[in-house]
């Protein structure tokens, strides 16, 4: 999908968040700015071009004539040669609901530039995360899913970062539709509106023109998936790395930092502060045990039952977070790091890490460069 017009709204309802509000914001014109230099780049070698500001390259005598001529362009052949395409053009604005200024969530008050009416034009509309789950929220989803249907129905892609999902399933734009929101909210999300197929651990699902994201910070995920479906993988990267970050595939390491913070029974909480001690060795599971003060059976049982997952599981995400800060670090190679977290075998870390990171080790820390 490359259009040579790109219409962005990003919706500022009351109580959204600033932050995730000038951060979709943000980094769709950060975009739009890259672009508009390559664009210029590529449009300047063209006219160096066609004033024979350029040398042809020599020519290779080992290359026959006939293969030459195919590999000429259209017009050094005796043809027509394609027009160039125009540039492509962006356009950003923040919209309200009715075009006064809004408090924003933490006090900020956001200025929005345009009101609904620039929905109806919009090829790409935004709603930012709105903070905890609320009546608030839910009304403003009732409110926008007038607009928000029209649109999708015409063909605009809709997204939500973080707890904006909540406004697309109030409208009933996540029914029957495979999404994310913030994994602290999920369940929430899920009782609300069982129609939706949940995805907590995902950090970015699109379903039919609808794309949702996880928490907070996912909404730059989001918008540089976006960028990527919109204008290429090319500038996503660009943008990216102007902004000296790289994007995640899921939330599963901060799932599990939450199940931890709220745990209430003192069993577990000995028993993690056990793990969490002493991840990087290879402990048993009698030992883990031991330190909750129960049976083995009774542990996991208490585990999945407070957790969502089992002992082994909650183990290797630890590894793996502690294995990504090594990794970011530098100094130690990845057969290092495995060992340094607790793994014997190179080659079972590898598939552990990618399994929860969704790259290999040395990707991750190439990219994190």
């Amino acid at each position: 999908m490359t259009p040579q017009a790109v219409r962005v709204v990003v919706l500022a309802p009351p109580g959204a968040a600033a932050s995730s509000v000038a951060g979709l914001a943000d980094t769709f014109a950060l975009a739009a700015d890259l672009d508009r230099a390559s664009q210029a780049e590529r449009a300047a070698g063209r006219s160096q071009a066609e004033r024979g500001g350029t040398a042809p390259p020599a020519r290779d005598p080992r290359v026959s004539q006939a293969e030459r001529a195919a590999g000429r362009s259209p017009a050094e052949r005796g043809g027509t040669a394609p027009p160039a395409r125009d540039p492509r053009a962006w356009s950003v604005r923040v919209a309200g609901t009715d075009g006064a200024p809004i408090s924003g969530a933490g006090g900020l008050t956001l200025q929005p530039q345009v009101g609904l009416r620039a929905l109806a034009s919009a090829d790409l509309i935004l709603l930012p995360g709105m903070g905890r789950p609320r009546p608030a929220l839910f009304a403003v989803g009732e409110a926008l899913a007038p607009h928000l249907t029209r649109a999708q129905t015409r063909g605009a892609l809709l997204a939500s970062a973080c707890t904006g999902a909540f406004a697309l399933a109030e409208a009933g734009l996540l029914d029957g539709r495979a999404a994310t929101t913030h994994w602290r909210y999920a369940e929430e999300l899920q009782r609300r509106h069982p129609q939706v197929d949940l995805h907590p651990e995902r950090m970015v699902v699109e379903d039919h023109g609808v794309c949702t994201s996880g928490g907070a910070n996912a909404c730059f995920d989001l918008a540089l998936y976006l960028v990527a479906r919109i204008a290429g993988p090319a500038l996503a990267r660009a943008t990216a790395d102007a902004l000296v970050m790289d994007t995640r595939e899921d939330q599963r390491p901060y799932m599990h930092a939450r199940r931890a913070t709220g745990v209430e029974d003192v069993r577990l909480q000995r028993a993690l502060a056990f793990m969490h001690a002493q991840y990087a060795r290879a402990f048993t599971l009698d030992e883990a045990a031991r330190a909750a003060g129960t049976s083995v059976r009774t542990f996991k049982r208490l585990f999945r039952d407070a957790l969502d997952t089992t002992p082994k599981a909650y183990v290797q995400g630890l590894r793996v977070e502690a294995a990504k800060h090594l990794l970011a670090r530098g100094g130690r190679s990845v057969e290092e790091v495995a060992t340094a977290v607790g793994y014997t075998d190179p080659a079972s870390f590898r598939l552990v890490f990618r399994r929860h990171v969704g790259c290999a080790p040395r990707d991750f820390r190439r990219r994190g460069r």
